[in-house]
């Protein structure tokens, strides 16, 4: 594999590369740790159902809490526009290519809770329903794979930032019986939208003046 394929982190291997003079056409070179831990996800859920007459009530919780969410980051930001150039002091390396480094420092979080209510059909009552109503939220530690186009903070100081999911969710379902047999039945889903991320590139493009938010 060419040379600026090769991700490493020993600083032998580095010095090799800066004699080599060879960190690809892009000028930049990536730098993985040797001990970087795989990505990993716990899930966990709690609930309760109880019989209440003829109700079906149901309250659950849903957790799940992401770790070693792995991101490329600029070692060496460019001090005027924030791209990945110059390397700075960092093992001599020349100002012309950045230094890219790989970190698990990223987390996730969802929380979930679910409410819920249901009378069954019955061929007494000859009507039933179902209820359900979900609350959720969700934030990351670290952006998807590369972090390069936000302002450089060392990936320890990443802040916790909310992520785009439907907050409240509610799902409604109803059926009634009628003569010779036929029943109505129907189905109704109402949601508050998932959220969408919006830049405000009024002072320019590039990763200091644009604002990114949801």
């Amino acid at each position: 594999a060419p040379a600026f394929l090769k991700f490493i982190y020993e600083e032998e291997g580095l010095d090799a590369l800066i004699t080599q003079g060879n960190y690809g056409r892009t000028g930049e070179l990536f730098l993985l740790k040797n001990d970087t831990r795989p990505s990993r996800t716990h899930q966990f859920n709690l609930g309760i159902r109880q019989t209440v007459g003829s109700m079906v009530l149901g309250a659950a919780y849903r957790g799940l809490r992401g770790y070693n969410i792995f991101s490329w980051y600029c070692a060496t930001p460019h001090p005027e526009h924030g791209y990945c150039g110059g390397a700075g002091n960092l093992q001599g390396l020349s100002q012309n290519y950045g230094v890219i480094l790989g970190t698990v420092e990223g987390r996730t979080w969802y929380d979930a809770v679910d409410l819920t209510a249901e009378k069954p059909y019955s061929q007494q009552s000859r009507w039933g329903f179902t209820l359900s109503y979900t609350m959720a939220d969700a934030q990351r530690k670290g952006m998807d794979f590369f972090t390069l186009d936000f302002p450089m903070v060392s990936p320890e100081n990443w802040p916790k930032v909310d992520q785009p999911v439907e907050k409240h969710r509610v799902v409604a379902s109803g059926i009634v019986g009628l003569p010779y047999d036929f029943k109505v039945s129907t189905l109704v889903q109402v949601g508050s939208g998932v959220r969408y991320n919006t830049r405000d590139e009024v002072n320019g493009w590039g990763p200091r003046p644009v604002q990114v938010g949801w």
